[in-house]
């Protein structure tokens, strides 16, 4: 009989150290894939995001920008509400900003400004996956028909526009005004 008792309690044991050993490997590998997934999510924080050509990205923002000035000097307000999202907004090199309304007005009311030239200069496109940073220079000319004051303005702009549902929105532009020396 010892004999038998000897091998149930080796069986015993050695089953209980199997499970104990699993026991410990399951936690071992939990707390492995816990610290890769830290390691993954520290990494894609830690690394800077880099642009990413997008020719066909470029050549859509390249006919949207030739549509746009044309519907300026159109003072077509269809075609700036088809691309401005509805939450756009604008910052000014004074600092203050404008929205989405502000700029239908400004852009496209003929009782307001009559645009004469708003032509860009200096393109360049940076994509970010759905997103693109679009910076130019811009020279408008126009007069505000309120004041009879006529305007000849050169900017840098910088745009952020969104890819949704294959056509390009944008959502924010800022502006800061130049002289002719820093085109």
């Amino acid at each position: 009989m010892p004999s038998y008792h000897a091998s149930v309690f080796s069986a015993k044991a050695r089953f209980g150290a199997l499970v104990c050993c699993l026991a410990v490997g399951v936690v071992s590998l939990r707390a492995l894939a816990r610290t890769k997934d830290q390691a993954a999510t520290t990494a894609s924080v830690a690394v800077p995001a880099r642009a990413n050509p997008d020719p066909r990205g470029e050549n859509e923002l390249r006919a949207i920008f030739g549509d746009i000035r044309a519907a300026i000097l159109q003072h077509d307000a269809k075609v700036i509400e088809k691309y401005y999202s509805p939450d756009y907004v604008m910052t000014f090199s004074d600092g203050k900003r404008g929205g989405f309304e502000n700029s239908i007005r400004t852009l496209t009311d003929e009782s307001r400004n009559e645009w004469r030239l708003h032509d860009r200069s200096n393109e360049r496109f940076l994509f970010y996956g759905d997103t693109a940073i679009a910076t130019f220079t811009v020279h408008s000319q126009w007069l505000a028909r309120a004041s009879q004051k006529q305007f000849d303005v050169r900017e840098h702009v910088t745009q952020t526009w969104i890819r949704r549902d294959g056509g390009w929105t944008l959502v924010a532009t800022h502006v800061g005004s130049i002289d002719a020396s820093q085109q």
